[in-house]
């Protein structure tokens, strides 16, 4: 027989309650000064058994990147067209002192930043490489496959 953390009353049939953020053993006239936490059996169910997809990655030799010197690009089109640092953020739907940080190079915009800047105001601050026939799809539940296997892919 074991002892009610909250009143000391001695009882066989003690539940878990959280009171006031604790978790303690209380009898049932306590349990009332928190919220009881019942203990529900689980039933017990087949699962079908999951299949497994042999996973694969495919390799592709692709990068985008805002250009060095962009915030001069992007000042230089802005005042072209007459638009305020406020307007124009406005337009992109960023803050204002972003747009300041990216036309004094303090900062480089994301690339989905860069692509709405390269759309409104008309000019390429976004470069890439793509190279498409370099891509490479790699089998993962291959035993043969090793970590060399995955560099010489990288360097190629």
């Amino acid at each position: 027989m074991a002892d009610c953390e909250m009143c000391g009353v001695g009882s066989s049939k003690l539940s878990d309650a959280i009171i006031e953020g604790t978790l303690m053993k209380v009898c049932k006239k306590c349990g009332g000064f928190g919220d009881v936490i019942g203990v529900e059996p689980r039933s017990i169910r087949y699962e079908k058994p999951i299949q497994k997809v042999p996973r694969q990655i495919f390799v592709e030799d692709s990068v985008l990147f805002v250009i060095e010197g962009a915030g001069k690009i992007v000042k230089d089109a802005r005042e072209k067209r007459d638009l305020k640092q406020s307007q124009f953020a406005s337009m992109i739907g960023i803050k204002e002192s972003m747009i300041h940080k990216i036309e004094t190079s303090m900062m480089k915009p994301d690339l989905s930043t860069a692509k709405k800047i390269e759309k409104i105001l008309d000019v390429k601050i976004v470069d890439g490489y793509d190279d498409p026939e370099k891509g490479v799809e790699l089998n993962l539940n291959d035993g043969d496959l090793t970590v060399g296997d995955l560099i010489k892919f990288k360097k190629d």
